[in-house]
């Protein structure tokens, strides 16, 4: 099997309806990860009569941007991603409204947007690019200063990154040779990044799901196991998914 590219953006377009099914049901029922986003934000704003500007990188449909504007409609919202279809999708139309705007943004981009954000979250999306570097540079430089930076993705704590190319034999776009990534970073590392780039304050929040996700699937599909400790730990394809929130204070 050969593969031809692990570059998101090209699997994406590739096998675009299956993937934006996933997006269009989030708007409606949303993953658990999405609550633990807007708890975070309620704790590191400090002033809920003012007005936030919140910056959603990688936002997809903007279904997270949905998610949060429920909870924080006096907030103004941009979700920026990489490719224009997942902007233009049908089901984005339901997000859309007078403090919303999600845009067609390359993360190259990010920062011709300098100091414009109070809050940057970029939420169970990293994992899928190796360039980690170029999307936390990007949110520190669009993050007012004093403002808060939250990264939902797999971290390890090893000083080493690891970079696992997913061929799910069950998508026909795997078989066709167009795969995912499903990389974990080091978060001696990101640390390190983020200090040298301007952060005051940058840690790490281990995730565990609060319910079991029974195994179903043959392919990917991610289900939970009980370890000894009694935590639940969240398998894909046989990788542990080592989720950890991290929150970055400039």
């Amino acid at each position: 099997m050969q593969i031809i590219s692990n570059v998101y953006e090209d699997f994406v377009c590739r096998d675009l309806e299956r993937y934006v099914k996933w997006h269009r049901r989030a708007i409606d029922y949303s993953p658990h990860q999405y609550e633990v986003c807007a708890e975070l934000i309620s704790e590191v704003v400090s002033q809920r009569d003012s007005k936030k500007k919140i910056l959603n990188v990688c936002a997809g449909n903007g279904s997270l941007v949905s998610y949060l504007n429920q909870r924080f409609p006096e907030f103004e919202f941009v979700g920026t991603d990489t490719l224009l279809a997942l902007i233009e999708d049908n089901s984005a139309a339901q997000v859309q409204s007078s403090n919303v705007k999600l845009i067609h943004a390359p993360i190259e981009s990010l920062g011709s947007q300098s100091s414009q954000y109070d809050i940057c979250v970029h939420w169970m999306r990293l994992l899928h690019f190796a360039d980690w570097q170029g999307h936390i540079s990007g949110m520190i430089k669009s993050t007012k200063p004093g403002g808060h930076i939250l990264v939902s993705s797999l971290f390890n704590d090893h000083d080493a990154d690891l970079l696992a190319t997913v061929l799910d034999y069950n998508i026909p776009t795997c078989r066709e040779g167009y795969c995912l990534q499903y990389n974990t970073f080091s978060c001696a590392q990101v640390e390190k990044f983020c200090y040298a780039n301007g952060a005051t304050k940058v840690k790490f929040y281990p995730y565990e799901i609060p319910f079991d996700i029974p195994r179903q699937e043959s392919g990917v599909g991610s289900y939970t196991v009980k370890i000894a400790d009694g935590k639940r730990e969240t398998i894909s394809g046989g990788l542990r998914m080592q989720w950890q929130i991290l929150h970055i204070q400039l």
